[in-house]
């Protein structure tokens, strides 16, 4: 049987990645936003298309961090390609960006 996930340890290295640099760049853009003197639920907030950007730079960032630690080789031969880990990620940042819009309103 083919698991969709990859292996424990790996998964929690990903959503460990992930959810630091999701804050990280979430907050980055909520400091950015006010800067602009844009009102203070709408800068949390931010517009759908910066999150798409969020999220792309999360899956580059992931991605360079695994291949420096070859983390993409040793699960590539294990039979999981980077785009079930792209899933993943983008998962995770759907997931982030739902409870965020829900929380704030």
């Amino acid at each position: 049987m083919k698991r969709l996930l990859p292996p424990r340890p790996f998964l929690d290295a990903i959503a460990l990645r992930v959810v630091v640099l999701w804050f990280f760049l979430r907050g980055v853009s909520a400091a950015g936003s006010a800067a602009l003197q844009v009102p203070y639920p709408q800068s949390l907030i931010g517009r759908p298309i910066g999150a798409v950007w969020i999220v792309a730079v999360i899956i580059l960032l992931v991605r360079v961090e695994m291949w420096r630690r070859r983390e993409i080789v040793f699960l590539a031969n294990l039979g999981y390609s980077f785009f079930r880990i792209a899933m993943v990620i983008v998962g995770a940042c759907v997931l982030f960006e739902i409870g965020l819009r829900v929380a704030v309103g």
